[in-house]
């Protein structure tokens, strides 16, 4: 469990240090080249930062079912200490939930500032599902979806829509993400 937590404070430390490097645009070829050493560096951090999450990949396969569900648990409260959250314009996530091998994730739609017209679960799965493989991308996010794969673990949203108080639910089943 401490190897595993390690691994995630790099890569923590890693995703902060790349994102706090801001790129100052050239004014002088000594700053161009300065700016194109800081870019180089910024690819070799990635590099390193995707060393690690294949590290990290490797010390979940180990892991057992148990420390599996203590760090999904864990997740779940260090995203509760955040919240609510926008995660856009009209949408907020105000409560994530872990049980019966399902990670729910609860968020209000402002139907003011969203239009939800004809929209269905179907059509809600179908977005959130381009939305998780999408997040991939960025390392912790992979992490968290690689504990849910190995945990054979649902992700599901659950839509309240605001002032209707229409709800909705979209689930990823294991398998499908």
């Amino acid at each position: 469990m401490r190897k595993i937590l390690i691994a995630f404070a790099v890569v923590a430390g890693c995703l902060t240090i790349a994102c706090t490097n801001e790129q100052k645009p050239a004014k002088t070829t000594e700053n161009a080249v300065a700016a194109n050493e800081e870019l180089v560096l910024d690819t070799a951090m990635m590099e390193d930062v995707m060393a690690v999450f294949d590290a990290v990949n490797e010390v979940i396969e180990e892991m057992s079912d148990e420390e599996i569900i203590e760090m999904l648990d864990s997740s779940m409260m260090e995203m509760n200490n955040e919240l609510p959250k926008e995660v856009a314009a009209g949408m907020t996530i105000t409560k994530v939930d872990y049980s019966d091998k399902t990670i729910t994730f609860f968020t209000e739609i402002d139907e003011q500032q969203i239009e939800i017209g004809d929209v269905t679960e179907e059509d809600m799965t179908k977005v959130m599902k381009e939305g998780i493989l999408e997040d991939e991308e960025d390392p912790s996010k992979a992490v968290f979806l690689a504990l849910c794969r190995r945990g054979e673990t649902n992700i599901a949203f659950n839509y309240l829509f605001k002032p209707s108080e229409k709800e909705m639910k979209a689930v990823l089943k294991h398998g499908e993400y």
